[in-house]
């Protein structure tokens, strides 16, 4: 199946476009990705109209939080409209498309959500992810929502929140992690992986994928020192108050993988951890 990543460059993209061994893009055409921008509908039109693929994985965002609460004109565009542009292109092109979300649609309220409950997002970020989020799914698509995805971050265009943890603790310096956000990671390389299994079964609507584990972050960093034979006495429990943020953050988002996991399996996070580390050796 002719595969197109949009956002190929990106650090969740670049596993997707190695997965499926395919054409990419991004907005500067960098890192072996042809160049686009999504912010334009005529752009959209034209690139998928000559390239047809068959599948549009659409993981481009404007993903960085704080940048969307002061810039919310340009995040809903990015998150929001350009996903119709996509999803309606690819509909039109008779390609199936899937739209990578974020458990950030959610209030954390309660934790452990499914696909059933009502997103209600408190940030810009979410909100915008959420329009996309509707946009995607106006056009028969599937919408993976993941969380805080972790692993080796060939990309290197930001830093993930695993690997400041990991080269901190690496380097015998303080990792702060609040004990009062509740998440369930995702493992970056099931993320390929989830989306070839959704669309050989035919599977179309809103999944969600994340590790079965439901921990705090200050859990979860522990966890790296321990699978990586670091110094957990580096790991300071703070909350999330602590943080100054312009935008506000959800307190419990983990996700429920009950849904997809009637069709894909979900190996442990120690599990996970353990495959990264032996990847580090080599």
């Amino acid at each position: 199946m002719k595969t197109l990543v949009i956002g190929g460059s990106g650090f969740v993209g670049y596993y997707i476009k190695k997965y499926f061994d395919c054409q990419g893009t991004s907005l500067t055409g960098k890192e072996g990705c042809q160049k686009l921008d999504i912010t334009s509908e005529r752009d959209i039109g034209e690139f998928i109209g000559k390239n047809r693929p068959e599948l549009i994985i659409n993981s481009a965002a404007m993903a960085n939080v704080e940048l969307c609460e002061k810039e919310s004109n340009k995040s809903m565009l990015v998150n929001g409209q350009a996903v119709e542009w996509l999803a309606r292109s690819a509909q039109e092109n008779n390609a199936k498309f899937v739209q990578i979300s974020t458990d950030y649609v959610f209030d954390g309220e309660k934790g452990d959500y499914n696909e059933l409950d009502k997103p209600n997002p408190i940030n810009q970020y979410g909100k915008s992810k959420l329009v996309g989020e509707e946009n995607a799914l106006r056009h028969d698509a599937i919408v993976l929502r993941i969380e805080m995805p972790y692993g080796i971050n060939f990309a290197k265009n930001k830093n993930t929140f695993f690997e400041s943890a990991l080269n901190n603790l690496s380097n015998d310096k303080e990792v702060n992690a609040a004990i009062d956000q509740i998440i369930s990671p995702t493992y970056v390389e099931d993320v390929p992986k989830a989306i070839e299994t959704l669309i050989t079964n035919s599977r179309t609507g809103v999944f969600h994928l994340a590790s079965k584990e439901k921990l705090s972050r200050y859990d979860f960093v522990t966890q790296i020192a321990r699978t990586f034979e670091l110094n957990a006495d580096l790991i300071k429990k703070v909350s999330l108050d602590d943080f100054k943020f312009d935008a506000k953050r959800p307190k419990k988002t983990s996700l429920n993988t009950d849904k997809i996991s009637e069709i894909f399996t979900i190996d442990s996070l120690n599990r996970n951890l353990s495959k990264i580390k032996d990847m580090y050796k080599t």
